[in-house]
């Protein structure tokens, strides 16, 4: 099984979905992070670097400000590469009315549209936006 968890930032969050990557996928787990901008792909990349996680940081280029997108684009081309496989995905579940009407929207879009996909399993993991935000 291939896992992938998507990050945004180097948060105690990621950290987590890092983590849970790692603990189901071993050495194919790898965290997914679609950047808003260059400089941020490289802030995560030096930070990821220095606080050396373990995990392997793969960055697939945006597509405007959706981060759907590039995470589908990439999942499909695993499916069509290693067909038998199954890919989890990690994906952070917000709570709280605030952090669902300001972040939660995007996350089930994408698990929504991840969810047709044949071979690939969705994981919902707990996030605060405030950890996501660190």
């Amino acid at each position: 099984m291939r896992v992938r968890g998507l990050v945004g930032n180097l948060t105690a969050a990621a950290n987590r979905r890092s983590a849970a990557a790692g603990a189901m996928g071993g050495a194919r787990a790898e965290a997914l992070h679609v950047p808003v901008d260059d400089n941020t792909a490289a802030a995560l990349r030096g930070q990821w670097r220095d606080e050396k996680v373990p995990l392997r940081l793969t960055i697939v280029a945006p597509s405007g400000h959706e981060i759907a997108v590039p995470v589908l684009d990439y999942v499909r081309d695993l499916r069509r590469t290693s067909p038998e496989e199954l890919i989890a995905v990690l994906v952070p579940q917000f709570h709280g009315w605030w952090a669902n009407l300001v972040h939660g929207w995007r996350t089930r879009r994408l698990a929504i549209r991840l969810a047709r996909l044949d071979g690939v399993a969705i994981v919902l993991v707990p996030s605060q936006p405030e950890e996501d935000a660190e």
